[in-house]
């Protein structure tokens, strides 16, 4: 799992170097950017990105790519809580859309913008962002992986509301366009999303249905995870194990051998492939409640 030894990842660098158009290396090198980001390799993210940015710069002296390179590196700036670089590269972002004819520049500058009100608990200026990126997009069909992304940034807002028909109709939107894009990653942390919403409807309800579909979503995401191991990141993976185990102490009769058994076999799974800094709460916490 993660970034070492890692078939997909090391296809991509092979990609580029290769004979690429300048349109291609980019969006390679964008590919790269996110990938490191999604698996905290920051340093690795960073420098790729300023690649990406380099090589757009290369086309012409504004364009689309270009608007992406300063959101992939607003958003890893973000994911770091450097939020001062992170503003530096949206109101880059914001720059470059308004020096085109492309309203889907706009968008991406929007959803950057987004990322960082939502990381800054400003749920209310985070929709109206997500928003206003998707009535830029225009044809969605075209762009299903910044869809799915945005729908899932408003599932996430609308599951700290405790609105759950919201999540689930955001969730699901995020789903069919995740499915589209094609990106396994995203795919897999929609089913993760969709199975959490569904607990929260059995927390409601106590039917068994929906215990049901918390467990069965989980499970698509852990076989798709399996399917394609090299294209989601360990700290997703390790979610999936540690949220299912979770669950079962939770909903479940921890009496059970059986139910035990399968607690303490996804906790092994998620320790497994969790990135150092996630093991050590889950082997105090989880560990000791099956004891």
């Amino acid at each position: 799992m993660g970034f070492a030894n890692n078939s997909y990842v090391d296809s991509l660098q092979n990609l580029l170097k290769t004979n690429l158009t300048a349109t291609e290396q980019v969006s390679l090198q964008q590919q790269l950017a996110d990938w490191y980001r999604a698996n905290e390799q920051y340093p690795q993210a960073i420098q790729m990105a300023q690649n990406s940015l380099k090589s757009a710069r290369r086309i012409s002296k504004n364009n689309l790519e270009m608007t992406k390179s300063y959101w992939i590196l607003s958003n890893i700036y973000t994911n770091t809580q450097d939020f001062e670089k992170s503003q530096k590269f949206i109101d880059s972002a914001y720059h470059s859309a308004q020096n085109q004819k492309n309203s889907l520049a706009a968008a991406y500058a929007n959803y950057a913008s987004a990322v960082l009100h939502t990381t800054l608990f400003d749920s209310e200026k985070t929709v109206q962002l997500l928003h206003q990126a998707l009535s830029q997009i225009g044809d969605k069909e075209r762009e299903p992986l910044l869809t799915a992304r945005i729908y899932y940034l408003l599932y996430g807002v609308y599951t700290e509301w405790n609105d759950e028909a919201q999540a689930l109709n955001y969730i699901h939107k995020s789903l069919e366009f995740a499915q589209k894009s094609k990106n396994i990653n995203m795919l897999a942390n929609c089913y993760t999303a969709i199975s959490v919403v569904f607990s929260f409807k059995y927390e409601t309800t106590h039917q068994k249905q929906h215990l049901d579909s918390t467990m069965l979503y989980l499970d698509h995401a852990i076989l798709l995870q399996k399917q394609y191991p090299d294209q989601v990141p360990a700290n997703t993976y390790a979610n999936s194990y540690n949220n299912k185990a979770s669950y079962y102490l939770k909903y479940y009769n921890i009496g059970d051998p059986e139910i035990k058994r399968k607690i303490r076999q996804h906790i092994n799974e998620a320790l497994r492939v969790a990135p150092p800094q996630m093991k050590k709460q889950w082997q105090v916490v989880m560990v000791c409640s099956v004891n």
